[in-house]
């Protein structure tokens, strides 16, 4: 496997960073100059933004998250279940086996600089053939990521978090933006009191 290839680019005043290695995307940070914390966004899987970045624009889950994150506090840092980069899910179950980068796990991702962790991975985990194996990660991603706390939003009917997509479709994108300003404005408080 080749070793991961670090790639910045500015999109809507946004300072946008991703590693790749081959057809994995390891993770991705987008920074507004006003953000000052950093919050783990768990997804599912990597969208159009892979190698070099030539979609980056066209990312609409990425999009998504630089608007709900705006003014917040918060920058994200995305992180998914598995690393293959592929723009739709169902290519991602079409090459299942290839889910997840050789040599590369969970712990091997940047969590020490995370102060909260928001879950967005959607309704996946009950996909027929894939389930046990999906609820498998989140179990493992929700054990390492236990002591960061979690920022608390609507889930979707199937119990699961809501995907920024469903935020948009359901017009819930100035609420989510509201929940995640309030859960950084509280940490910002605690962090101040601490001695």
């Amino acid at each position: 496997m080749a070793e991961g290839k670090c790639h910045t680019a500015n999109v809507d005043g946004w300072n946008v960073s991703w590693e790749t290695r081959g057809d994995y995307r390891l993770w991705c940070k987008q920074e507004q100059p006003s953000n000052t914390q950093q919050a783990v966004v768990v997804m599912f899987n990597p969208g159009s933004l892979s190698g070099g970045g030539e979609k980056l624009r066209r990312d609409t889950t990425l999009r998504i998250l630089r608007e709900i994150f705006a003014g917040t506090g918060y920058n994200p840092y995305i992180v998914n279940l598995f690393s293959l980069a592929t723009p739709k899910p169902w290519e991602l179950f079409d090459a299942w086996p290839n889910r997840d980068c050789p040599g590369f796990g969970v712990n091997d991702l940047a969590w020490a600089e995370c102060s909260a962790v928001l879950y967005a991975y959607g309704a996946y985990e009950s996909e027929n053939g894939y389930a046990e194996s999906i609820k498998d990660r989140i179990r493992e991603i929700r054990s390492v990521l236990s002591e960061i706390p979690e920022i608390v939003v609507p889930l979707a009917k199937t119990g699961t978090p809501k995907h920024p997509m469903r935020m948009q479709i359901e017009g819930l994108k100035s609420e989510f933006q509201k929940l995640i300003a309030a859960h950084a404005a509280a940490n910002n408080s605690l962090q101040a009191r601490r001695p």
